[in-house]
């Protein structure tokens, strides 16, 4: 099923399985698809979600140290699925340490690298990635950050001396 309610072929389910599997030959993270009815009931579906991304990093900037570059390049190394195959991925950019992107995709699966919009300055800029595989099946979110942004330039203040009289 779509989560719709609507069936599809189990070749758009399930492309690595043989079109119209019987559901006693699903294997590895493949399921009996028994909430379907009509011409697909009892196919095979993928049921397990993708793994996160790993090796999650800025290739521009310090994690907890500033920097008056706003904008932050990051990298991954792909998430992986053994079923349906990887789809791509949503990701967010924000303030907050463990937030989760919404369930659209942003990129797809062959994006490993990208970078922020400009970035306010401030201390609590985090990415957040998770990823999708070909049946729909969402994985874990995988966080970085803070990132801390200052791109005002410092203020100096010169007062005279006591007296008023400069010494060198």
């Amino acid at each position: 099923c779509d989560g719709s309610g609507s069936c599809q072929s189990a070749a758009a389910i399930c492309p690595s399985q043989t079109q119209g599997g019987a559901a006693s030959s699903c294997a590895g993270e493949y399921v009996a698809d028994s909430g379907c009815t009509g011409t697909t009931s009892g196919q095979c579906r993928d049921a397990v979600s993708p793994a996160s991304v790993t090796g999650l990093a800025s290739t521009s900037h310090t994690i907890s140290s500033w920097d008056n570059d706003n904008t932050v390049d990051v990298s991954w190394t792909p998430a992986t699925d053994g079923g349906s195959g990887l789809d791509g991925y949503s990701y967010v950019w924000d303030i907050s340490l463990t937030t989760t992107p919404n369930t659209t995709k942003d990129i797809e699966e062959g994006v490993t690298f990208l970078t922020s919009p400009s970035l306010a300055n401030g201390n609590s800029h985090y990415f957040h990635i998770m990823p999708r595989d070909n049946a729909g099946n969402w994985g874990g979110v995988s966080h970085l950050g803070p990132f801390y942004i200052d791109t005002a330039a410092p203020t100096s203040l010169i007062s005279s001396p006591a007296g008023g009289t400069w010494q060198t």
